[in-house]
């Protein structure tokens, strides 16, 4: 049996390599797609890219402890 870990990594990545790998094989081909479809693909890939990058810059970690407080404490009340 296979662990849990490797399992549910090959799964996820096999969940986000498939429609990556169909979107950009549809992108390079634009014969099969109307306009408004690629646009749309393209739209959809370059909002997925900007998600992931906000997402990856917010979820790192801080540079002092004292951001965190103030985050914590006078950020919330000014909000």
């Amino acid at each position: 049996m296979t662990p849990v870990i490797s399992r549910t990594t090959f799964v996820f990545a096999v969940a986000l390599l498939v429609p990556c790998i169909a979107a950009i094989w549809l992108l390079l081909e634009p014969k099969f797609l109307s306009g408004s479809t690629y646009a749309m693909f393209a739209a959809t890939l370059i909002a997925t890219a900007a998600i992931a990058i906000n997402a990856w810059k917010n979820g790192q970690a801080t540079t002092s402890t004292s951001q965190v407080i103030y985050e914590a404490e006078i950020g919330s009340r000014t909000r």
